[in-house]
């Protein structure tokens, strides 16, 4: 996040929270460009029903930036250290798909209408 993003933003100093860095602990999404794939999907397989795809695009995509987060996070055992940059994306959609066919689903996690 830069400067400018981050002007918005509160002064965490003054919450309390002087260690919080925020461009390891936000998780922007820009839902226009996930709006857009999943119209591009729906035109490849019209046969799946667009909310549903919509929210399980939203869905995964904030567990995928999630585990970004874990994987940057100090606190954690930093096994991702040693890991190059594509396992690390690779670990982080496994981890996204795992949750949400795992435990997502389970709820009723349409969100978005």
């Amino acid at each position: 996040m830069g400067k400018e993003g981050r002007r918005f933003l509160p002064n965490l100093k003054k919450l309390g929270s002087p260690r919080l860095n925020l461009d390891e602990s936000c998780v922007v999404i820009f839902m226009e460009a996930i709006r857009n794939v999943v119209k591009e999907e729906m035109e490849i397989w019209p046969y799946t029903n667009e909310l549903q795809e919509l929210n399980r695009a939203f869905w995964q995509t904030i567990v995928h930036e999630l585990r970004h987060t874990m994987q940057d996070n100090p606190l954690f055992e930093n096994k991702y250290e040693a890991m190059s940059r594509e396992e690390r994306e690779r670990d982080a959609e496994n981890y996204c798909r795992e949750i949400f066919e795992n435990i997502v689903v389970c709820y009723d996690y349409c969100v978005i209408s």
